[in-house]
């Protein structure tokens, strides 16, 4: 389930990539629906692998490491107590 997250999660990113570049809104409205489909994706992953967890959720953390030079992004899960973080990162994008 986690990989399906992270895949919407991407899209939701290439969408935002995609939308910088717009100008006109008749453009930007198509993408917004798409983006809004993927974020829907990720509302029911998250209800689903929180089913029954109360008050803990499983939660994402992106990282860094540098590997060979280079900055690699690493995502943590783990389970967390207190608010969902993933959420709000979700509808903020």
């Amino acid at each position: 389930m986690f990989d399906d997250l992270f895949m919407h999660i991407n899209s939701i990113r290439a969408y935002n990539v995609h939308l910088a570049n717009l100008y006109l809104d008749i453009e930007k409205q198509s993408i917004e629906k798409r983006k809004q489909v993927y974020k829907e994706k990720c509302y029911k992953i998250i209800d689903y692998i929180n089913k029954g967890l109360s008050p803990y959720h499983w939660g994402v953390e992106e990282t860094y490491e540098d590997i060979r030079g280079r900055k690699t992004p690493c995502y943590l899960i783990g389970l967390f107590n207190g608010e969902n973080k993933m959420i709000e990162k979700i509808e903020k994008m």
